[in-house]
């Protein structure tokens, strides 16, 4: 149980600052990106970006708090704009983030570091928030993660409408 004390604790963004910062300990030598790599890049960057700053422009418009660390603080159960595909759209951009790094490094490995960065927030961030919206907007809440994904997608199933 020991573990689960770091739930909570780390800003989310100071892990994805980490992971981000982790490959220049190891990269040997940087590489200048061919053509393909920078576009490939690019679109991670401007997606994740993008995703990242709508999400920051929702909570404000609901008047909700974009600090995860005390989900209890939350006053408004977002469900529509980029919410509406992802559940947890600036922990989705963040790991897009992390994958652009990576293309621009030319360190596939980075991907197993975006995955270990997504395992680390869906166990210490994504799940502590989960029961504290659960507790907080009740079967609003159950109705919508029954038809929102965790990272991205929209289920169809009859249970999810």
């Amino acid at each position: 149980m020991t573990g689960r004390r770091l739930a909570l604790r780390i800003p989310p963004v100071i892990v994805c600052i980490i992971a981000i910062g982790l490959p220049y300990l190891y990269v040997r030598q940087p590489v200048s990106p061919d053509a393909f790599d920078l576009i490939v890049a690019s679109l991670l960057f401007i997606s994740g970006g993008a995703i990242a700053v709508l999400a920051v422009v929702q909570f404000r418009t609901h008047q909700t708090t974009v600090d995860p660390r005390d989900p209890a603080k939350t006053s408004s159960l977002i469900t529509t704009g980029v919410f509406r595909y992802s559940r947890n759209p600036i922990y989705l951009a963040m790991a897009l983030l992390i994958v652009a790094n990576g293309v621009i490094l030319n360190d596939w490995g980075v991907l197993i570091l975006a995955l270990v960065f997504c395992a680390y927030i869906e166990y210490f961030q994504i799940r502590p928030e989960e029961h504290a919206l659960r507790q907080a907007f009740g079967e609003a809440y159950i109705r919508y993660s029954q038809r929102t994904r965790r990272w991205l997608g929209v289920k169809a199933t009859d249970d999810a409408r």
